[in-house]
C-alpha cells in the first residue's frame, strides 16, 4: 500500500512539472498611460527608465509598421528603436523625458520598445483589466 501511495504522488508531482515546463508564465499587460520603469544596458553600463505607456503594439507586428498607423506618435524620438521584427506578445512603448548636456529637458520625449517581462508598473497595483 505505501508502494501505490508514492507512485500516486510521484504521478502527480510529474505532472504538476509537466504543466510548469508547458504552461507559460503570464505576461502582464499594462494600460495606456501607466507609467512604469525597468532596467537597460548598454556599452557595459545598467540605467534604470522609467516613462509613460503611449501606445500597444500588437503581437506579430513590426515596431516600424505599427509605428506607420499611428500618427500621434510622430511626436517622438524614435532614434533608438529596432523594429524590424515583431514580438510573439503584445509589447508596450514607453515615452522617457530626455535630458540634454546641460541638464535641461529636451521638448521631444525618447521612445523606447522594451521588454515585457522587464516592465514593472510604477503607480498603483492594478493591471489593466481591459487587456
Amino acid at each position: 500500500m505505501n508502494v501505490m501511495a508514492r507512485s500516486i504522488l510521484d504521478v502527480e508531482a510529474d505532472t504538476i512539472m509537466e504543466t510548469a515546463l508547458v504552461t507559460p508564465p503570464p505576461v502582464n499587460t499594462f494600460c495606456l498611460g501607466d507609467r512604469v520603469t525597468w532596467m537597460s544596458q548598454s556599452n557595459g553600463t545598467i540605467r534604470i527608465k522609467t516613462g509613460t505607456i503611449v501606445g500597444a503594439v500588437p503581437a506579430g507586428m513590426s515596431f516600424h509598421r505599427f509605428l506607420s498607423t499611428q500618427n500621434a506618435l510622430s511626436q517622438y524620438d524614435c532614434a533608438p528603436i529596432d523594429g524590424t521584427f515583431g514580438r510573439r506578445e503584445t509589447s508596450y512603448l514607453v515615452a522617457v523625458s530626455v535630458q540634454n548636456h546641460a541638464g535641461k529637458l529636451k521638448k521631444r520625449q525618447r521612445l523606447y520598445w522594451p521588454r515585457v517581462k522587464s516592465l514593472r508598473l510604477l503607480d498603483g497595483d492594478d493591471i489593466c483589466p481591459h487587456q
